[in-house]
């Protein structure tokens, strides 16, 4: 029973996983960038009570999603929009943010990357979220080195780099700071716990087989 594990602990730059089709070898990494979600930023309202916009809406599209248009009108508050636009299924999370004297709606994709990051168009008395200022936090893809071979990701988890391997990326190296050294090897303890089980598995059937066979019943 073949059984591996990664051997690191409190690297400040990447957490790493392996399972049993991983090889075992010694890997470097570097993380240049980490992956972050677009968040874009509405106009701004000196309200944000029901009738703060009149009839408008919004089509959301992204990466993998079919677009999704959200409508409004008079009767509805900042709130109410957010509510529609967090539940259309465009894969975006809304809210109202007062910055201390106005308010505003703050759209995030869900998931990270340049691929994820939805495009907006705004129709009627709309949010203006299709505007490129209102871009607050463009979404990025990772990017990294691993033994050297540059790499980007759209995702600060990544599982198909090398086999059997996940690397999860937390933050990036400075200048200055060594390569993070990744070594996965032979997990003895854990062979050994799983061939335990398998040994008590099979006595336990074999307890039952004798049990039966060894039964003498009365008629």
């Amino acid at each position: 029973v073949r059984s591996v594990k990664a051997q690191v602990t409190d690297d400040p730059h990447v957490a790493v996983a392996a399972s049993g089709t991983a090889a075992t070898a010694t890997h470097t990494m570097r993380v240049t960038t980490t992956a972050r979600a677009q968040v874009v930023s509405s106009k701004t309202f000196a309200s944000q009570d029901a009738g703060v916009l009149s009839a408008g809406g919004v089509t959301i599209s992204s990466a993998g999603r079919d677009p999704v248009s959200v409508s409004w009108g008079s009767s509805d508050s900042l709130a109410d929009v957010a509510n529609r636009i967090r539940g259309s299924g465009a894969g975006v999370d809304a809210s109202v943010l007062y910055d201390g004297s106005s308010y505003r709606l703050v759209v995030s994709a869900r998931d990270t990357g340049t691929a994820a990051a939805p495009t907006f168009v705004d129709s009627g008395d709309g949010l203006d979220l299709a505007n490129p200022a209102g871009v607050m936090t463009p979404g990025r893809n990772a990017a990294f080195t691993l033994d050297g071979i540059p790499m980007t990701r759209g995702s600060n988890v990544v599982s198909d780099a090398l086999t059997g391997v996940t690397f999860t990326l937390k933050d990036e190296h400075e200048v200055g700071d060594a390569d993070s050294v990744l070594p996965i090897v032979l997990d003895k303890e854990g062979a050994r716990g799983k061939l335990q089980k398998l040994v008590d598995a099979h006595n336990a059937i074999n307890s039952q087989i004798q049990g039966q066979l060894s039964y003498s019943g009365t008629t």
